[in-house]
């Protein structure tokens, strides 16, 4: 799926209002489909490294096709073994 700059730039200021609704400083990053970096805005004030931060989080997202948020959540989850249920020592 390819964004349009009209919709890259509604992701960005979307983002950025919900920081400021937040009192925080963030970087944005916002990558098309195949996680190619297509818009990049930090903050001022938010720490520099964030800008890398963000990016990966948007390869990820792309990658995956999941919202950075999601992938988070599932990050807590134990994985299953291919042969069925799960359970500690086995």
């Amino acid at each position: 799926m390819s964004l349009t700059l009209a919709e890259t730039k509604q992701i960005v200021d979307g983002a950025i209002a919900k920081a400021q609704e937040l009192n925080i400083k963030v970087s944005v990053a916002v990558c098309d489909a195949g996680g190619r970096l297509v818009a990049l805005n930090r903050m001022d004030g938010a720490i520099w490294a964030s800008a890398y931060g963000c990016q990966g989080k948007a390869v990820a997202s792309a990658a995956f096709s999941r919202p950075s948020g999601e992938m988070a959540e599932r990050a807590a989850i134990p994985l299953r073994r291919a042969s069925g249920s799960w359970r500690a020592g086995t």
